[in-house]
């Protein structure tokens, strides 16, 4: 799966990049934590939860300047351990 999503982030005086929400299938998701996260050929990844346990890999792509999402809760329940 790669869909482009709206993502609202922030970036830290230090330049780190935090995403804060986003949306996906007409709904508003709050990311209630981060985990992993890597780079990798211009885009950042970012392993976020939001409520109910639900895992989300959300990427930055530098270049467009536009964020994905690459996985969903149901891409890590048939692949748990991608």
């Amino acid at each position: 799966m790669t869909e482009p999503i709206p993502v609202e982030a922030r970036f830290e005086p230090n330049g780190t990049l935090i995403p804060l929400a986003f949306e996906w299938q007409g709904q508003r998701f709050t990311i209630e934590s981060h985990g992993r996260q890597w780079e990798e050929n211009g885009t950042h990844h970012f392993l976020v939860m939001v409520a109910g346990d639900r895992v989300f890999e959300l990427v930055y792509l530098h270049e467009e300047n536009q964020w994905e999402l690459r996985r969903s809760p149901h891409d890590f329940n048939r692949h748990p351990f991608i």
